[in-house]
């Protein structure tokens, strides 16, 4: 989506789309996920877009996916680092 983003805390993850936590229906409270539900980020390129996964440790749970213009894919570098780095740190990151 455009105008999203990705956010990560040392314990969970959030979306946010046009400057709003993306909600959950059944609540209307933020859609969280806990950091250690996450087994791997991924970041796919090629000539004009990419897509930044992050997938779960339970293979039935969807992966957050995030389309990403050229422009925004060296910067995605740094924070698919930066995300690594912190599944690491909650014990859970699988480097294949």
């Amino acid at each position: 989506m455009e105008d999203s983003a990705l956010i990560a805390t040392d314990r969970r993850v959030l979306v946010a789309h046009d400057g709003v936590l993306v909600s959950n229906p059944s609540d209307g409270r933020p859609a969280t996920w806990d950091l250690a539900r996450f087994r791997r980020v991924q970041l796919d390129r090629s000539s004009s877009l990419g897509a930044l996964v992050m997938t779960t440790q339970a293979p039935e749970d969807r992966a957050i996916v995030l389309l990403l213009s050229r422009p925004h894919l060296d910067i995605a570098g740094a924070a698919a680092d930066a995300l690594r780095g912190l599944l690491e740190k909650a014990g859970s990151y699988q480097s294949s």
